[in-house]
């Protein structure tokens, strides 16, 4: 049984904002917002600190990755948590703004496609299925089950998925659909992945996307849906999610990385190196606690060596398809890269 309960992290959350509310604009606070799917970890990370700074003052909640991106470029938050790597645009904003950010991969996560667990019938979904399922051009059109296949029930079928900030949904409808707007909007949504998931065991004729880590914690009421990502060179059909398949990628095309973008224009004074260190060298293990994937230890060490030579900017800049791009190559090529600047500098 993990040590950090679903309810801990609400209540850990909430009394961390709480202790920090009365303090002034001048307060050594370090604040965190951003994806609800990396929150968990975040939230268990902070836990561990404090255990060992009681005077750490940090304030913690969640508002979807976009919105966490929005509040970093804004100056109102040090650390976003995020389930997608930074767009095109909010790179833009961030640039007009004058903001720098770090960009840390830290964990690998799985979206899951799931039904609730009293379904009888939808076992496996190819990605052709998917996109049919949730494409803007479906709204108020595809209704019924059977409307996906004949031979299902003629029954509503009953949607559930995150709110509009939400790295996930985003990452969702560019990887399925194409496009990060493309997808329908006739669905429940929400900011809090929980809910989500809730909504989901409450009905037996629904489908619902999030993180696999809320799945961890609400397997024994909801069923995975198996992926056919259609691609002939991979030649294994239908995939589960699972953390042997979110790590080494065969389960396509819903396998991605988690971020932490830190504000690097923050003053000295807060902290804030001191907890980034202690956050990356406490994830490898907390990580599993929270049902999220650790990277593997080589990748993390090159994050570190990341954090370390203060490396500003995305890794996945100029990148056509940045959700098919491999994270591994990318830290690889960026210490290469790094090198080079820093013996030309010399």
């Amino acid at each position: 049984m993990p040590r950090f309960s679903l309810i801990s992290f609400f209540i850990l959350g909430f009394l961390i904002v709480q202790s920090v509310s009365c303090l002034g604009p001048s307060s050594s606070v370090i604040r965190i917002e951003g994806s609800s799917t990396l929150y968990p970890l975040s939230v268990a990370v902070t836990e561990e600190y404090i255990r060992s700074h009681g005077d750490a003052r940090i304030a913690i909640g969640f508002s979807g990755t976009g919105g966490g991106i929005r509040k970093i470029i804004q100056g109102e938050i040090e650390i976003t948590d995020a389930s997608r790597p930074i767009t095109p645009e909010e790179k833009r904003l961030a640039s007009q703004s004058g903001v720098q950010f770090t960009e840390l991969p830290v964990a690998y996560d799985g979206i899951v496609v799931a039904v609730n667990a009293a379904n009888t019938w939808c076992e496996a979904l190819s990605v052709s299925e998917l996109k049919r399922i949730w494409d803007l051009e479906s709204q108020n059109r595809l209704n019924l089950w059977s409307q996906i296949r004949p031979e299902w029930p003629e029954e509503r079928i009953y949607l559930f998925g995150p709110g509009a900030n939400s790295g996930t949904v985003h990452y969702f409808s560019r990887a399925v659909i194409g496009d990060a707007q493309g997808i329908r909007g006739d669905f429940s949504s929400s900011e809090d992945d929980n809910l989500t998931a809730l909504s989901l065991r409450n009905n037996p004729l629904g489908m619902g996307f999030f993180g696999y880590s809320y799945y961890q914690k609400n397997r024994d009421s909801l069923k995975l849906v198996a992926i056919d990502d259609e691609n002939p060179s991979n030649g294994a059909g239908p995939v589960k999610p699972g953390v042997q398949t979110i790590m080494d990628g065969t389960y396509q095309p819903l396998s991605r990385p988690l971020f932490l973008y830190v504000w690097a224009n923050s003053p000295e004074g807060r902290g804030l190196d001191e907890f980034l260190e202690f956050y990356l060298d406490n994830v490898p293990w907390l990580a599993n606690e929270v049902g999220l994937v650790p990277l593997p230890p080589d990748l993390h060490v090159l994050v570190v060596d990341r954090l370390r030579r203060g490396i500003t900017g995305s890794m996945f800049s100029n990148r056509a398809d940045r959700y098919r791009s491999s994270v591994a190559a990318l830290l690889k090529q960026d210490v290469q890269e790094s090198g080079k600047r820093n013996d030309s500098a010399d």
